[in-house]
């Protein structure tokens, strides 16, 4: 990747960024689902990653940052024409709808029992009532499974950022479950 020429459209150059960057595809397109809640704009923000991850391929510093630096492209790139994708919120899935489809575009089961159905839209629902910050950083670490560290760099903030995000959106996520979870056995009531 040293000496690589911006531009320099070479098979080597093509050949070494699809085996690197290609391998994390499913996870890129988990996450570009997860920020625009639309299958075809998901689709378009994976293409819109993977170009410019190739343009900037150059900028790549360790073979081993491949993924979270393509999610963070994927999260600047989402928050950069976040506006056209607000014009079409009409067209928003539910919270279930965004995980089942993100599960089955990468391959994932999705589950059967509608039990564990009901607690995943209610759980997920509920995520989507966070507020940005708070949401991001669930989303990547705990639905997402990214580590702290490649959440932090994908945010562009200090891990101990993520760590307090995180820690604030489980609160608030505790707080707004309580009353299902009560009301589904899952806790004994206050």
């Amino acid at each position: 990747m040293a000496g690589a020429v911006p531009g320099d459209w070479t098979t080597d150059r093509r050949d070494t960024f699809e085996s690197l960057a290609l391998p994390h595809y499913s996870a890129v397109l988990r996450h570009a689902l997860r920020l625009t809640r639309h299958e075809q704009d998901a689709e378009d923000l994976c293409q819109e990653t993977y170009l410019r991850a190739f343009r900037r391929f150059g900028a790549l510093e360790s073979s081993d940052a491949v993924r979270p630096w393509l999610l963070r492209i994927a999260t600047n790139a989402f928050i950069g024409i976040y506006r056209r994708w607000r014009r079409r919120q009409e067209a928003v899935w539910s919270p279930d709808d965004v995980e089942r489809r993100a599960d089955e575009a990468v391959g994932v089961e999705v589950p059967e029992s509608p039990a564990a159905v009901a607690v995943h839209g209610e759980v997920l629902a509920a995520v989507e009532t966070l507020p940005v910050a708070f949401r991001e950083a669930v989303t990547l670490v705990d639905l997402g499974e990214t580590t702290y560290e490649e959440a932090a760099e994908i945010l562009a903030c200090p891990v101990g950022t993520v760590m307090s995000r995180l820690h604030r959106g489980r609160a608030l996520l505790r707080e707004r479950l309580a009353a299902y979870a009560a009301e589904s056995g899952y806790t004994l009531a206050a």
